[in-house]
């Protein structure tokens, strides 16, 4: 193995170590989960350290996500101490924010007897680095010539959320295997088609479409064989692909290179499109509860035209005084807050000028060097 290999590797044992080093801190002995609740009269007067997701601090309290219901109160707290005044706010001493279920907390403490049972008298609390965060360090740290080490990564970010509920730490493990099965593709012998397809399959299941269309495309120009090269059209097919100029792509890269844009409700349409309905929403909001007089003065309409300008309130003769004749035009009807039908029209001049009119007069003008307004 090469030596940035080697320093992966290091880098992946390091962060899939547990984050916590059982070794004794500034005299504290590291008290692991199993004994929370569970001291012995010996362990009387010794100092520990524990750690767990902080949950937060109520009255004597220190809570930790990780506590059953049968070992609360374990870590007690002085409810008249300055540490506890800060742990109620979420705040470590050296006043780190700690956030409720994400943040990792180290506390140190006695173990003392309040009120006949054995606890841990918590004297101080640090912030660490949260699992999240040590995961995507790990992640970083792995490199693209090797696809073992990202499972355990996986692995363990999995059983983390599964063991905190937590959403972040679920998406977080597929990203990991999504990351393995392209470092996987990046290497896989293209020319064992088996291989290639249950790799494009597993990719689909690991949500990278793509990924599997663009591994998918390198094996059909790989394959040497039309029977090859035909199972894997079909798989390129049944994923949307399209084949134009002799390669292969989704069908997304096909139409924005064709200059269309994809709205929130999935739909492809041109810029122009969008723009469209934009200017009469936004058009027909201003208009609310207002008399609307749109051309409001002929005199300046026919100044601005005869200087090459678009303007409010321009009707379509002046219109084409200013810009010439337009490379598109586009009709529709729509009705106005009166209940009435108005034709709205868009021109879209060779040089990008827009200009939207509502029965025959200009609403908006938009110069060349805007860009298309996008969905609100």
């Amino acid at each position: 193995m090469n030596r940035a290999g080697i320093l992966g590797g290091a880098l992946a044992v390091m962060f899939l170590l547990p984050a916590t080093a059982q070794e004794p801190l500034d005299g504290h002995t590291f008290l692991p989960l199993e004994r929370w609740g569970k001291l012995e009269p010996a362990d009387e007067g010794q100092r520990f350290y524990a750690e767990g997701r902080w949950l937060e601090c109520s009255g004597s309290e220190v809570l930790l996500l990780d506590l059953s219901e049968g070992q609360r109160g374990f870590f007690y707290i002085d409810p008249n101490s300055r540490l506890q005044r800060l742990l109620t706010q979420d705040l470590t001493p050296a006043r780190t924010n700690l956030l409720r279920r994400k943040s990792k907390a180290r506390l140190f403490g006695t173990a003392r007897k309040v009120g006949g049972r054995l606890v841990v008298e918590v004297s101080s609390v640090e912030a660490l680095v949260s699992d999240s965060e040590r995961l995507v360090a790990g992640l970083n740290a792995l490199g693209m010539d090797d696809p073992a080490p990202y499972s355990a990564l996986a692995e363990e970010a999995q059983q983390l959320a599964e063991r905190y509920g937590d959403d972040e730490l679920r998406a977080l493990a597929e990203a990991i295997s999504r990351r393995q099965a392209q470092v996987e593709a990046a290497l896989i012998d293209l020319e064992d088609t088996q291989a290639v397809l249950d790799l494009a399959k597993h990719l689909q299941g690991v949500k990278d479409r793509l990924g599997a269309i663009a591994l998918l495309a390198r094996a059909e120009v790989a394959a040497t064989e039309e029977a090859q090269k035909e199972r894997l059209r079909a798989q390129l097919k049944a994923l949307g692909a399209t084949q134009t100029g002799g390669q292969w792509r989704s069908y997304e890269a096909f139409k924005s290179d064709e200059g269309f844009v994809q709205t929130a409700d999935k739909r492809w349409v041109r810029p122009s499109t969008i723009e469209f309905t934009q200017v009469i929403l936004e058009e027909l909001e201003a208009q609310k509860g207002k008399l609307v007089i749109v051309r409001e003065n002929p005199v300046d309409a026919a100044r601005a035209a005869n200087s090459g300008r678009l303007k409010r309130g321009q009707n379509a003769a002046e219109a084409r005084v200013a810009v010439g004749m337009p490379a598109r035009v586009e009709h529709r009807t729509r009705k106005n807050q009166l209940g009435e039908e108005v034709l709205w029209t868009q021109w879209v001049t060779e040089d990008g000028r827009r200009a939207y009119f509502m029965n025959g007069e200009v609403v908006r003008a938009i110069p060349a060097d805007t860009p298309w307004l996008r969905e609100q």
